[in-house]
């Protein structure tokens, strides 16, 4: 498959305004351009990848082919019906709800969606969490007793008996996740002694401390030579770019929030320990898959991040929770009664101030209020991104899914971790293994091309 195949989703960003009834997109109709080493075009011109030969013979590798190749294409036919069904909502007369439904289902066949027991866990365990805050303040006390009552009622109505213990297995998952961080923690150490303690670092001391690590890295291998790191002046958010292999780099927006000196620890282990390493030892083999990714490889590989960063920071990220839950909620799979885009925006606004006013110990700015509703509005909107995200059917029916393969991932990972000490393999072994390429080691068909290619099979 080309590894630089046009991205029409790239121009479904919402235009995220508090209050707005409705989500509206700005870029659906822009022509082709280059981005970071990416193609982009808008979602309403249609791309060279959805003519009829093209998707006939993406077909005949599904029903003639197998391994990786029908895997491979099978992945390109759901992608290219994603777009397909997100294009007819936008477009002048079609059927909203029929296509926002169809948009749904597509979502969910290339990206899954939540377990309901894993989302009806993690909907106790916020319950729990927040029923236990001890709030002074009678207005915020009873937007707390608000979104608890929601929160039950959801799990009443879909019949979900949890005992409170469930909140231990998130503790399972940290713990196995701290002997990883452990390991590269051990194994990396000149890199993580680059941070230093008890200070924060804003956008620009990320990428100071990212080069220093690369830089550190590129002394005992060249390989890490290949990674650039570039600020990006319109972004909030920290990126790997690893499609093409003379464009390998870490991408750093000068809006990101500052980091603490153990969240920068859980970005190196993040970004760099796992997500370049697997990368460029990928591309080391010359080997497409392995350098860039399998179809379907994304859950782990966000996962296997998250599960570093969570092993050096001690905590998994709380947004990556918040998004599969609220994926849940906003598709109705735990009680049949989808959230509207609207409900679910108060219900985040709400969860946000609780999170800060107990990381802030009890108190509120008005800097807090104003940055937790922007910040639900951002995060929701990426759940409803491509669909209307209005109060009716078809805003409700059009819900992005993708978000779900972090948490997801995260589960896969830990899951692998603890098949790896049932079998008595060391960590040591494991990452190893991990670290050949970015494949998922719980798929049959990625684990037999690793075994047929280069011979390599995790053992004892």
């Amino acid at each position: 498959m080309n590894m630089r195949s046009i991205d029409e989703l790239g121009s479904l960003k919402p235009n995220s305004r508090p209050g707005a009834e409705r989500l509206t997109y700005d870029g659906i109709n822009t022509p082709l351009y280059d981005e970071g080493g990416e193609l982009h075009i808008g979602l309403m011109n249609e791309s060279i990848y959805e003519s009829e030969a093209k998707i006939a013979d993406l077909w005949n590798t599904v029903e003639s082919g197998e391994g990786v190749e029908a895997e491979a294409a099978a992945h390109e036919l759901a992608r290219i019906n994603l777009v397909k069904t997100a294009r007819e909502i936008h477009k002048t007369g079609t059927d909203k709800l029929l296509w926002s439904e169809r948009f749904r289902h597509a979502s969910i066949e290339l990206y899954g969606q939540p377990s309901v027991e894993e989302a009806a866990q993690l909907l106790k365990s916020m319950s729990v969490e927040f029923s236990e805050i001890e709030i002074t303040n009678q207005n915020l006390a009873a937007q707390r007793d608000y979104l608890v009552s929601e929160y039950n009622s959801v799990l009443k109505r879909g019949g979900h008996v949890i005992s409170a213990s469930v909140i231990e297995n998130q503790n399972t998952i940290i713990e196995d996740a701290k002997e990883f961080g452990q390991y590269i923690t051990n194994e990396y150490k000149p890199v993580f002694d680059l941070v230093e303690e008890g200070r924060t670092y804003n956008a620009y001391e990320q990428k100071q401390v990212i080069t220093e690590a690369i830089i550190n890295l590129s002394n005992k291998e060249p390989k890490w030579n290949k990674v650039q790191v570039r600020l990006d002046d319109n972004a909030a958010h920290m990126s790997v770019g690893m499609k093409d292999p003379e464009d390998i780099h870490v991408s750093i927006g000068v809006n990101r929030p500052e980091a603490s000196s153990e969240e920068m620890k859980g970005l190196l282990a993040h970004e760099v320990i796992w997500h370049l390493e697997r990368g460029l030892n990928g591309w080391a083999l010359n080997d497409p898959m392995m350098g860039a990714g399998f179809p379907y490889y994304e859950a782990f590989e966000e996962g296997g991040g998250i599960f570093a960063e969570t092993g050096v920071s001690g905590e998994i990220p709380r947004k990556h929770k918040d998004r599969y839950l609220d994926i849940a909620l906003a598709l109705g799979i735990l009680d049949n009664q989808p959230f509207s885009r609207q409900k679910l925006i108060e219900l985040a606004e709400i969860r946000n101030l609780l999170v800060a006013y107990k990381d802030n110990n009890g108190s509120l700015s008005e800097s807090d209020i104003v940055q937790t509703k922007k910040a639900a509005y951002s995060h929701v909107d990426r759940i409803y991104k491509g669909g209307i995200g209005d109060e009716s059917d078809a805003g409700m029916a059009g819900v992005f899914t993708k978000d779900v393969i972090y948490y997801e991932g995260v589960i896969m990972m830990d899951k692998f971790s603890k098949l790896r000490k049932s079998k008595g393999i060391s960590i040591e072994a494991m990452f190893g293994y991990l670290k050949l390429g970015k494949f998922n080691p719980l798929s049959e068909v990625q684990t037999k091309y690793v075994a047929d290619h280069y011979g390599i099979k995790l053992a004892n």
